[in-house]
């Protein structure tokens, strides 16, 4: 990393953040495994080359976003200092040259208590800590992929957008989501309709068409939803008696297969 004192400290800044918010809470291993990952991104061509580029990528829109503590509002949250010492500590040594072999040429992971879509696409690497690592197959996951030069300078580090306001945003989102504006919302539970958008707001890809796991996750919603509408509503629930206020009642469940 040759870079000026000022641009050296950028770097130092944005990695120690991404270090802090993703593996704040791992052991010293679990957080040299994202740091590696940050700059194994650096240095692959499919990524920015500065580590302000890759950590804060897709930031600025509200979903996009490569790391999600940047565009979820978790930077909202002031660090605890002991353990934001421990992360400049890792992100200093990383950018001396210090590599964390067991991660290879990672570019991704993620905790084991999830399974992003994305996963079954990618070659497992190694688990440290809670973090389950992957690099991408074929030649884009080879040494010869990651031979981009640092770019020598770090952009300031980019003010994320807020985090969504699902009440607030709702008829925007309506808008930009025909596919959805087509599920069968009960008018006086617009509980149910803020949920629905809350885990269906689409990528802003500027795909004119929603992806696989959109469209599967919309089925299973209009799905869920025809089978609630179609039960009466005073009928009883679980035999113990009529069904309550519209807080309590069944809302659609959706199921990944």
């Amino acid at each position: 990393m040759f870079a000026a004192a000022s641009q050296r400290a950028r770097a130092v800044d944005c990695l120690a953040t991404a270090i802090y918010y993703e593996a704040g809470m791992e052991g010293a291993d679990g957080r040299r495994g994202v740091a590696q990952v940050v700059l194994n991104r650096v240095r692959h061509k499919a990524y920015p080359n500065s580590v302000c580029g890759v950590v804060f990528q897709g930031a600025e829109r509200r979903t996009g976003c490569q790391f999600t503590f940047t565009c979820d509002g978790s930077l909202a949250r002031a660090p605890v200092p002991r353990r934001l010492a421990q992360a400049r500590e890792i992100a200093e040594d990383a950018l001396a040259g210090s590599v964390y072999a067991p991660v290879g040429l990672s570019t991704h992971y993620h905790a084991d208590y999830v399974v992003p879509y994305w996963s079954q696409s990618l070659l497992k690497t190694a688990v440290v800590g809670t973090h389950i690592f992957y690099r991408s197959p074929g030649r884009a996951g080879r040494a010869a992929a990651f031979a981009e030069r640092y770019a020598g300078e770090e952009a300031a580090r980019l003010e994320p957008a807020p985090a969504p306001d699902s009440v607030a945003d709702l008829p925007q989102r309506l808008a930009a989501n025909p596919a959805l504006a087509a599920v069968p919302t009960a008018p006086e539970d617009k509980a149910d309709e803020i949920d629905r958008f809350a885990i269906l707001d689409y990528k802003e890809t500027g795909d004119p068409e929603p992806n696989a796991i959109d469209r599967r996750i919309a089925a299973s919603v209009r799905s869920a939803a025809g089978a609630s509408a179609t039960a009466p509503k005073g009928s009883p629930s679980s035999g113990k008696g009529p069904a309550g206020p519209s807080s309590t009642r069944s809302r659609p469940q959706i199921v990944l297969d």
